[in-house]
């Protein structure tokens, strides 16, 4: 077991900030890339279905409360985005919807989100 004081040595030997630029700096274009590629394209597309599809419910879900069901999205999305699909998915769909619902968001908003993700009856 390596002592402490070596421990912390090392640990701000790792993060110096010459260091750190230099590491940042090194995947800055791979990290560009993936932003602007297709994960952030499709998350932009999605949150517009989303949008649509919260202007489509009646009774209106006042605007006030979209950034909770453009959160339970935005969930969803990662989620997909990391691999998820099939029952996975659905199992994750309805744990958010657990949450979301605890904080007072109504289930048919949630319910149209989570169907832009194939994600049903949950």
């Amino acid at each position: 077991m390596k002592p402490l004081q070596q421990r912390t040595d090392k640990y701000g030997q790792k993060y110096v900030p010459a260091t750190v630029s230099l590491k940042v700096a090194a995947q800055l274009s791979t990290m560009h890339a993936g932003f602007a590629g297709s994960g952030m394209a499709d998350l932009y597309a999605k949150e517009v279905l989303m949008q649509a599809a919260l202007n489509a419910i009646t009774p209106s879900i006042p605007t006030i409360l979209y950034p909770f069901y453009l959160n339970f999205g935005r969930q969803l999305w990662a989620a997909s985005h990391k691999g998820l699909n099939g029952y996975a998915l659905a199992d994750t769909g309805h744990a958010l919807k657990t949450k979301y619902l605890a904080y007072g968001i109504a289930a048919p908003g949630i319910d149209a989100i989570a169907a832009l993700f194939s994600v049903t009856g949950i």
